[in-house]
């Protein structure tokens, strides 16, 4: 609190604070400077605090003057978080009792500053130093002789990068410098004169050759005060339209993500991923800030506002880049579901480096999945094919592995499956492959032919050790048995070419073997058991998955963007659960629908169906609801009632403080504001005189939902109803609004909010009909015919009148079009064809015919919608 006046003062006298106020701001300081030696040491992490407690450092210490005698190594480190707070409050250091500084920081700094030690070779330079030294550029702007202290350094030692302290956004570095502690390098920019300076404590780090030329760039030297080396730097100036930007406003789109490609595997440059980072020339081309980064061992991840940056090394490159990996790098024009992820591209030539140019991503054809001619592009391109096949098989299969299976089979079983799966970072999509390419790889010709078997060895009669194959239990035996109408197989080992000896070691029945076997030439070959098991593993995960590129391509663009507006409409639920891991919404979008239609099996026969039911889909959306009359609450006298209270957390509450809640002022038209005034001649609101209540529905379909909601606000009577009905009855009274009396004693014209609820008087709505005679109407922003009907009954059968029934706009799509074309999809779910097909703002409705499973947890990767639980309050 003490902080944030010392702001407020600063602001509002713009640093010329009146006399009296310095007093009682100097007052209060005393009763509060001890409370850093209090403070626990997580407390001692507060900003606010650490300002406190550094200007109780400055006072007690302003007779010696000296900055060292700071011992307190956590304050130490704390200047640069003093680099941010002390702008805001920079007058406490004019303050003067006595002729003398109260915080006489110009003149510790000084004393520190100009200390021959300071810059000694004993001593280098560190992160205190170069805080100070910020902190000394900031205070001595107005001050020749301190000043002067610095232009000494600059000039004797030859510190040049004190020159780009003034500078706006001058360390391109997280706050706590972590590029410098973990890789010894400073990079320094100065947008005016639009110069870079970078600095090393060694000279061989710039032993070697920029990333690319630069005119008249020579390795400089800093030294001490006895000339001794202590840093080197190197400065250079950009071209005029060079600017400064970050590896995410470059990995927005699908061409920054290649020219991203290109500029870190083209030069080895991984340390990019902290702000201002990366130069974009004028013609767009992309350049590292630092000309030597190839030399930095650590990646740092950051910003230059934060406190603390992130470290990788270079194996975890893409873990860095988490948020990246699902991404598309290149999305086909013809088919917007073929596409290759970012993060597979960086995988691969993480791998080995081929060259992005060798992944061909310009010369991909829509005749197969992107995906697969990117790793035949890459395999076909590294040294050894064999070798990165078994890296390919591995890693694809151990990332899709969980598409083997829809769901549990069994309730207790432990198997992966796609079900519950969670989203989370994908470099495979898991798409059904040809693969026929890999067999090609290992020298097998007409691959169709080809099967990667599994077999146990056994002796025969003879004493020869024979392989026995399963081909009951194995995805590929399987296939092999119906395409050969054989029901069992036994292949002598002496038919199966062994190049690598495996086959050798054979010691006696019992060991298993993965080969390759030629159903035509009955021959095969052993090739590395790591290779064929995990693609025997792949082959099975592939024999599951329908996701064929002939299936894919029926979903055209404009049903992706329908299926993409529908998914809009429930973002937020969708982003929070998926910000960790995804860059942009589309990327969300395809990943969702992508495990949709593999946990919904769809095949070249059912997405017609599939499709048919999403767009037989309306959505409700609610941007323009404020031009809807009755939300707009225009009428003085009219009570407009929402259909649940402000803490029920529902649809109408949302939109409520999305789209009709005032933003740029004071909100005067609180519609839930719940303080009711009794007069002789009847209820008021605002002052004014009830003559209608409107009942606020977001919408309205059977009207089911609606009819209690009128049960609840008007008190009607439900003891003849089920017990399940009486019980939701209860529910929706216990979330209801609730409007109160003013207390008798509150100010004329305000409403007494801070007394609790549980003290005020409620008042029942059927009271305020009663008394003012008003008139009633439920209005939804959208509604049915059929709904309108049905309330219109309940009212009329109640005697509840005048009353009337109104939407804005009609819902029309009705499930009994489309019930069969949902059984067809989900035939584990029982939808009802009694319901409307409606993809709403916020939060599914209630009844739908989308199966449960994929609406109840955006955390899971089939969720497309979300249907939040309600709150219970009975």
């Amino acid at each position: 609190m003490y902080c944030q006046l010392l702001q407020y003062c600063q602001s509002m006298y713009e640093g010329h604070v009146p006399e009296d106020i310095i007093k009682e701001l100097l007052s209060a300081f005393e009763s509060i400077e001890q409370i850093g030696m209090e403070a626990t040491e997580e407390e001692r992490k507060d900003s606010s605090l650490t300002t406190v407690w550094f200007l109780h450092e400055l006072k007690a210490r302003r007779e010696t003057g000296d900055v060292w005698k700071i011992e307190d190594e956590m304050l130490r480190e704390s200047v640069q978080v003093l680099l941010q707070e002390l702008d805001n409050v920079y007058f406490v250091f004019d303050i003067k009792q006595g002729g003398q500084h109260v915080f006489p920081i110009h003149n510790m700094i000084a004393k520190v500053v100009e200390k021959p030690e300071f810059v000694d070779i004993n001593n280098p330079l560190g992160i205190y130093h170069i805080h100070i030294l910020q902190l000394a550029v900031r205070l001595f702007t107005n001050s020749d002789d301190k000043q002067q202290i610095l232009q000494t350094l600059v000039e004797q030692c030859n510190l040049k990068f004190i020159d780009y302290l003034s500078a706006p956004e001058y360390i391109i570095d997280t706050l706590d410098l972590l590029n410098y502690q973990k890789n010894g390098v400073m990079i320094f920019y100065d947008g005016m004169k639009n110069k870079v300076l970078v600095r090393h404590k060694s000279r061989s780090y710039f032993e070697g050759q920029p990333l690319w030329e630069i005119e008249g760039m020579t390795v400089e030297e800093e030294h001490d005060h006895q000339k001794n080396k202590i840093g080197f730097f190197v400065e250079y100036a950009l071209d005029r339209g060079d600017s400064l930007t970050d590896y995410s406003e470059i990995l927005k789109s699908e061409a920054g993500r290649e020219a991203f490609l290109k500029l870190v595997f083209g030069g080895e440059i991984y340390n990019i991923l902290f702000e201002h980072s990366i130069i974009e020339k004028a013609d767009g081309s992309l350049l590292p800030v630092n000309p030597y980064c190839y030399n930095d061992t650590t990646i740092v991840k950051g910003w230059l506002r934060d406190k603390n940056g992130r470290i990788y090394d270079k194996e975890h490159f893409l873990d860095a880049l988490r948020r990246y990996r699902s991404a598309a790098l290149k999305v086909s024009r013809n088919c917007v579901m073929n596409r290759v992820s970012f993060g597979l591209a960086i995988l691969l030539l993480q791998k080995e480096n081929t060259g992005v140019d060798e992944l061909r991503l310009n010369e991909f054809t829509d005749d197969d999945w992107y995906q697969s001619q990117i790793l035949k592009n890459w395999t076909e391109r590294c040294y050894d094919p064999i070798e990165a096949l078994t890296f390919i098989a591995g890693q694809w299969q151990r990332e899709n592995d969980y598409c083997a299976f829809p769901y549990k089979r069994q309730r207790n079983s432990k198997e992966k499956n796609i079900e519950d799966h969670e989203i989370g970072p994908l470099d495979f999509y898991p798409v059904k492959s040809e693969n026929g390419w890999m067999y090609q790889v290992m020298g097998c010709e007409n691959p169709e032919e080809w099967y990667v078997l599994r077999g146990r060895v056994q002796e025969d009669s003879e004493g020869d050790f024979i392989l026995v194959v399963d081909l009951i239990s194995d995805v590929v035996g399987k296939r092999f048995s119906q395409n050969t109408e054989l029901l069992q197989l036994s292949v002598k080992t002496e038919v199966l070419e062994d190049p690598e000896g495996l086959l050798a070691n054979i010691w006696g029945s019992g060991e298993e073997y993965y080969f390759l076997y030629n159903r035509k030439e009955q021959g095969g070959v052993v090739w590395d058991q790591t290779l064929l098991k995990a693609l025997s593993a792949l082959e099975k995960i592939q024999d599951k998955n329908h996701l064929t590129l002939e299936t894919a391509s029926e979903i055209n663009r404009t049903q992706y963007r329908e299926i993409t507006a529908m998914m809009q409409l429930q973002k937020g639920a969708l982003e929070e659960a998926g910000k960790r891991f995804f860059c942009d919404f589309d990327s969300q979008v395809y990943y969702r629908l992508v495990h949709n239609l593999l946990w919904s099996e769809i095949d070249k026969e059912k997405i017609s169906s599939y499709l048919k039911v999403f767009m037989h889909h309306q959505n409700l959306g609610f941007a323009e609801i404020s031009r809807d009359e009755k939300f707009a609450r225009k009428d003085e006298n009219t009570l407009y009632v929402p259909k649940d209270g402000r803490e029920s957390d529902s649809v109408l509450t949302s939109i409520y403080e999305t789209y009709l809640k005032t933003k740029s002022a004071r909100e005067t038209n609180d519609m839930y504001k719940y303080i009711l005034e009794l007069k002789d001649d009847g209820y008021y609101y605002r002052d004014n005189r009830i003559e209608n209540i409107v009942f606020l529905c977001d919408n309205f379909e059977c009207g089911t939902a609606t009819i209690r909601m009128l049960k609840a606000y008007l008190n009607i009577d439900v003891m003849g109803e089920r017990v399940d009905e009486k019980r939701k009855v209860e529910q929706v009274r216990a979330s209801r609004q609730k409007y109160y009396l003013r207390e008798a004693d509150s100010c004329d014209g305000e409403d007494d909010l801070s007394v609790a609820q549980e003290h005020l008087n409620e008042v029942p709505l059927e009271a305020v009909i009663e008394k003012n005679a008003c008139t009633i109407e439920v209005h939804g922003y959208y509604g049915t015919e059929r709904g309108k009907g049905v309330i219109e009954d309940f009212l009329k059968k109640h005697l509840i009148k005048p009353a009337v029934v109104t939407y804005e706009w009609e819902i029309t799509k009705h499930a009994s079009q489309i019930i069969d074309e949902v059984k067809i999809i989900w035939p584990r779910s029982n939808p009802s064809d009694n319901v409307y097909t409606v993809v709403r703002e916020f939060n599914m409705p209630k009844m739908n015919v989308f199966p449960k499973e994929m609406l109840k947890d955006p955390g899971k990767a089939i969720c497309m919608f979300v249907k939040k639980d309600e709150i219970r309050k009975c």
